[in-house]
Parts: structure tokens; C-alpha cells; sequence
């Protein structure tokens, strides 16, 4: 994939360019020429001047691509400048044995294992943003995050207001963050419980959101069982 003529200009002209080049990249495993790919990451400044809904559109269709996974891993920093929440998983170590990678990488494996789904790819991107912040560690060197899935929700309900995303797509992905680490439901008594609290549909998705989560970490009894 590459810009007609100097892409510096065409980002220039509408920086939004930029994503739509990531995003052809996600849906058609195309690799992006390095010019173009040069000049993405010189000129993501001018992202924060476009609109949050075209934004929004743009990074949705990313997401919803093939090859999500491998496009943010190569081009992550290009979206700093609109979600800068993210940069502080990137290369976070999470020092326990239930995780092989960091928060990033754990973040875009559970993507890529995920149903495309705007609202589960959405609640995995952001579902483990608060984990930098609650980070602590025991005295045998193990790393935790309590607290990470309320810290999470509460900066996913950030990002998602300042993207002006519309209240129902709002309000699911933050409860399914917050929601993300709880224990699943696994009698009928307790389903019902949780389908009476949060409907059958958050439900549905939760339980998506849950597999992909448990099935990017590290392969231990643990994480088999859960």
C-alpha cells in the first residue's frame, strides 16, 4: 500500500489517510510501502486535529480486519496521538506466571483470537489499559494488577466519550471491561443471575470477550481451566 506521489502531502491534506492506510492493511494483509509507512509515523500528529467519529469509523474498521493484530503490532505508535492510553502497555512485563507476553501483545493476541465483532474487539483493546497502573508485586516477585478492570473501564469510558461513540456502544464495552475479569457463570442459577443483571446479549458478548482473554495467556492448567 502506498500514497499516490509524496505521501507527506496526501497525510497532510487529510491525516485521516493515515488510518485508512492501516486499515487497508488489517482487512487486506497488504504491507504497507516504506515511504508511506515513514511518513504515517512522522505525520500521526495531526490525527488529534480530525474528528472523533471519523476516528472512530476508521479505527472500527481496522479492528475488524483479518490481520488487526499485526498491523498494531507493527504500527501501534501511530495511534498514540489519539489514544494515548495505550502507550503504557506497550513493553509493560507483567511478571507472572499466567502471562507469556506483555500487556500489549496480550492485548492484541486476545484481538486476533477474538469473533469480529465491533464490540468484543473493542472491549479487548482497552480491556487491560488500567493494568500499568495497578501494577504491584509480591515478595516472591509475582506481578498483580487488583483493581485493573475498574481502572480499565474507567479509562475505556474516556476514550470512547472523547471518540463521541454513541451511548449503547459506549455503555456495553465499558461494563464488558469492567466485567472482563470477574468468574464465569457456570450453573444455571448463576447464569440466570447474571443474564437478570446484564441481559443475555452482554452476556453472549462477555463470554466472547472471556475466551479470548483466557486463551492469550500463557497455556497453563490455570488458564486450561478457566
Amino acid at each position: 500500500i502506498r500514497c499516490v506521489g509524496d505521501p507527506n502531502q496526501r497525510f497532510q491534506e487529510d491525516a485521516l489517510r493515515i488510518l485508512r492506510g492501516l486499515r487497508f492493511a488489517s482487512q487486506l494483509g497488504f504491507s504497507i510501502e516504506t515511504q508511506t509507512a515513514g511518513a504515517m509515523e512522522k505525520n500521526k500528529d495531526l490525527l488529534a486535529y480530525v474528528s472523533g467519529e471519523r476516528i472512530y469509523a476508521e479505527l472500527t474498521k481496522l479492528l475488524m480486519g483479518a490481520y488487526a493484530a499485526q498491523v498494531l503490532e507493527q504500527y501501534g505508535t501511530v495511534l498514540l496521538p489519539v489514544l494515548p492510553e495505550v502507550g503504557p502497555t506497550m513493553g509493560f512485563l507483567q511478571q507472572n506466571p499466567c502471562h507469556d507476553r506483555d500487556v500489549w501483545r496480550h492485548t492484541l493476541r486476545a484481538i486476533e483470537l477474538s469473533p469480529a465483532e465491533p464490540v468484543v474487539r473493542w472491549t479487548l483493546l482497552l480491556h487491560d489499559l488500567g493494568k500499568p497502573d495497578t501494577f504491584t508485586v509480591d515478595s516472591k516477585g509475582v506481578g498483580h494488577f487488583h483493581g485493573h478492570p475498574h481502572k480499565s473501564a474507567e479509562l475505556a469510558e474516556g476514550i470512547l466519550s472523547r471518540l463521541h461513540v454513541d451511548t449503547a456502544t459506549r455503555e456495553t464495552v465499558v461494563e464488558l471491561v469492567r466485567r472482563h475479569d470477574e468468574g464465569a457463570p457456570v450453573t444455571r442459577k448463576v447464569v440466570r443471575r447474571w443474564i437478570s443483571r446484564m441481559g443475555g446479549e452482554r452476556l453472549r458478548l462477555l463470554m466472547q470477550v472471556k475466551r479470548a482473554d483466557c486463551l492469550a495467556h500463557a497455556d497453563t492448567p490455570r488458564t486450561r481451566e478457566r
